[in-house]
């Protein structure tokens, strides 16, 4: 997921952060990696959304540059 929630804000994953989940509230952590897109991922493996779908490169191209329109 690319935006979770901490002190009652949406934000977007950065190192060494965690927060809530935005379904679920349950805790997640970010991954920040060289390879993969930053997102969060839930602590735990459980998947909250019952329509959960492995997100490809395509879809989150496409919340990129919403988000860029959003945050602008």
């Amino acid at each position: 997921m690319l935006f979770a929630i901490k002190e009652g804000e949406k934000i977007l994953a950065t190192s060494n952060q965690k927060g809530c989940c935005i379904g679920c509230y349950a805790p997640v952590k970010a991954y920040c990696g060289e390879i993969y897109k930053w997102h969060w991922r839930h602590e735990s493996n459980v998947i909250c959304d019952e329509w959960f779908e492995p997100e490809t490169k395509w879809h989150l191209g496409w919340k990129e540059l919403l988000i860029g329109k959003i945050l602008k």
